[in-house]
């Protein structure tokens, strides 16, 4: 079996998945990619929650497909993708904990088990919550710094992010014209 078969699309909606695709190891699993338009508007990192499919062919450790998922992969793979989606839950879009450098990966499993997965999450904790937790209310106050002091950022990191894609597209003109320039010069007579 090739790349292609497993990146081909054979179903479509409402028909019966191939009968070699019952072979596949196929799992679903979200995960999380950087939002740069928010991450410019918010003056931090912030990321989204994007649904992928891993499939494999059991017994071939040299081929494994990962990416995210598209339509096709639904009605391929119907029965996988509702187990996922089943137990799925909620998707997440924040901050993760994780990523936050004002935390220590003990906190983070800890608050994970009271069901806070993000710095926003953390900041608007109401105070009953985080009464249950020792130190949680020193978290909070820091996470809430935290995202004042990123929005306070953002218009400044906003420009900055405007100027890069300024400066990358200049570089790129510039680079067109000198191989313009030198093509221009390869088709005129020599003297």
């Amino acid at each position: 079996m090739s790349a292609s078969y497993l990146n081909s699309e054979f179903t479509m909606a409402g028909t019966q998945p191939h009968e070699e695709d019952k072979r596949l190891m196929v799992v679903f699993s979200h995960e999380p990619r950087l939002d740069k338009t928010r991450s410019v508007e918010e003056g931090r990192n912030v990321y989204r929650d994007v649904e992928f499919v891993t499939i494999r062919i059991p017994g071939d450790k040299t081929l494994s497909i990962h990416r995210p998922v598209n339509v096709s992969d639904k009605h391929r793979f119907p029965m996988q993708y509702q187990a996922f989606k089943n137990a799925a839950g909620q998707l997440l879009s924040g901050t993760p904990l994780q990523t936050w450098p004002g935390i220590t990966p003990a906190q983070v499993k800890e608050l994970e088990y009271f069901n806070v997965r993000t710095v926003e999450q953390l900041a608007s904790m109401a105070d009953t919550g985080a009464a249950q937790m020792m130190g949680v209310q020193k978290l909070k106050r820091s996470a809430q710094q935290y995202i004042a002091a990123a929005k306070d950022a953002a218009p400044l990191l906003k420009v900055q992010a405007e100027l890069e894609t300024r400066d990358n597209e200049i570089a790129a003109l510039k680079d067109m014209l000198m191989k313009q320039g030198e093509a221009i010069a390869k088709l005129q007579p020599k003297k």
